[in-house]
């Protein structure tokens, strides 16, 4: 769980066949708000988003934010594992329920 202090910043609500996405700056972190479901479709556009803030921001942690995420695929996990693992950044991630819950459970993340 992470430390960041919640604030009112919802993800944009998303569009069909798209997921809802916000990006503030807390403290030392970056905070990226995900809504919606994050499948096949979804991971390209997350992993560019994802890793331009990654590469420009001067922020400690990631915080992803996944309260509003409803499915969540292996493409969407990978493009996360990814980032982790990049290693110039510590990524957190709060909010998890549900499917997404589950399928990080399951792959010991």
């Amino acid at each position: 769980m992470s430390k960041i202090p919640y604030f009112d910043a919802q993800p944009a609500p998303p569009e069909a066949g798209r997921f809802g996405w916000s990006h503030r700056h807390v403290g030392n972190a970056d905070v990226i708000c995900l809504a919606g479901e994050l499948d096949h479709d979804a991971a390209a556009e997350l992993r560019r988003r994802l890793m331009s803030v990654a590469a420009s921001s001067a922020a400690v942690t990631i915080v992803l934010d996944l309260a509003e995420v409803s499915f969540i695929d292996a493409g969407c996990i990978r493009v996360i594992v990814e980032l982790r693992t990049r290693g110039d950044k510590k990524l957190e991630v709060d909010g998890l329920h549900g499917i997404p819950e589950k399928v990080f459970q399951i792959l010991g993340l």
